[in-house]
């Protein structure tokens, strides 16, 4: 029973030690307007193609056009937020 104990632990102790550079790499910062009408761009360039959305491969070409690290959910909420809230406005539905 302590053995499954100390197994857990180590095993938590192994993910943080994995996680913790990653966690520190994550900008959390505003979007530029570039960053957002490269996701924009981008992401109608994907939805032409199929109907998924492969978030991951953005999130590659984020880093290495812009240096920045950003999460997943961040670039769909910025593509849904236009999408949602802003297109709406912009054309009068």
């Amino acid at each position: 029973m302590n053995e499954m104990k100390i197994d857990n632990i180590n095993s938590y102790e192994k993910e943080i030690k994995y996680k913790e550079p990653l966690i520190r790499q994550v900008n959390h910062g505003p979007f530029s307007d570039d960053e957002k009408n490269y996701i924009y761009e981008w992401a109608n360039s994907q939805t032409k193609n199929c109907d998924a959305i492969r978030w991951e491969f953005l999130q590659i070409e984020i880093q290495n056009n812009f240096g920045k690290f950003r999460l997943r959910n961040d670039l769909k909420y910025q593509w849904n937020y236009r999408i949602h809230y802003l297109l709406p406005f912009m054309f009068g539905d």
